[in-house]
């Protein structure tokens, strides 16, 4: 899909006001007084040069779903004293555009042209003007040692998962419908996101074990049960997936 960058001319609290970026799908109606850009020239005439607006820095970050766009706009407006536009794309496509209010942590004043962010890990690619391929970029893996990404989720294989559930239903009740209930849901779960196929996240996978077997008026002794052995059962598919030492484990 083909976007534009745009700019819009917004109240910062006391101060002037000042254009903030945001995108636009190619065909989008924009807002009344906004400008379109092309370019870093185009920038610096129209926006600089012929409106007046100001060198402090911005950013358009292009993320998956509102939810997302949403949060980025409070943390910069908490940050920075931000003020920012919310688009949608198209799709499960946002964006959000923003101009410091404050300066930041690297000075805040870098001509004024926004970075463009692709943030997704998915989704159809997006196209600007070429005179603007300088500024868009999309997330590439950080140099070794300046940041460190570090998942703390956890999931579960989900045949193991249900296994597990139904056994431990069966040898503390013997409530055979239940176990068969849990061991469907737990079959039926969606796959964690990013994991393996057939995984499912180990939390959702308690709580979905255990609000079952709540509603069927299991005790509490049985969902303390329950939990316990879903996280052990975790736990021991972590512990066979890499030897103390650090090394791959021997094949049998």
């Amino acid at each position: 899909m083909r976007v534009g960058l745009h700019f819009k001319q917004i109240d910062r609290p006391g101060v002037r006001k000042d254009w903030v970026p945001f995108l636009l799908i190619d065909g989008a109606l924009p807002p009344k007084d906004s400008c379109l850009i092309d370019s870093k020239a185009a920038f610096d005439h129209e926006i600089r040069e012929i409106r007046g607006g100001s060198n402090r820095a911005r950013e358009v970050f292009i993320v998956t779903g509102r939810d997302a766009a949403e949060m980025i706009a409070r943390l910069r407006q908490k940050d920075w004293h931000a003020v920012s536009i919310i688009s949608h794309l198209r799709g499960e496509a946002w964006a959000v555009g923003s101009i410091y209010g404050s300066i930041r942590f690297d000075g805040g004043v870098d001509g004024g042209m926004p970075e463009i962010v692709d943030l997704r890990v998915d989704g159809k690619r997006i196209e600007f003007a070429p005179g603007l391929a300088s500024s868009v970029r999309g997330i590439v893996p950080l140099p070794p040692g300046l940041s460190r990404t570090i998942d703390l989720s956890c999931t579960i294989d989900a045949k193991l998962a249900a296994d597990v559930a139904a056994d431990t239903i069966l040898q503390d009740e013997g409530y055979d419908l239940m176990a068969r209930q849990v061991r469907g849901r737990l079959l039926s779960m969606p796959q964690a996101r990013h994991a393996a196929p057939g995984r499912i996240d180990l939390e959702d996978a308690v709580a979905a074990a255990v609000d079952l077997a709540e509603e069927m008026e299991g005790s509490r002794r049985l969902n303390a049960l329950i939990e316990t052995a879903l996280r052990e059962a975790a736990a021991g598919e972590a512990g066979a997936e890499v030897a103390p030492d650090g090394d791959a484990p021997e094949p049998a």
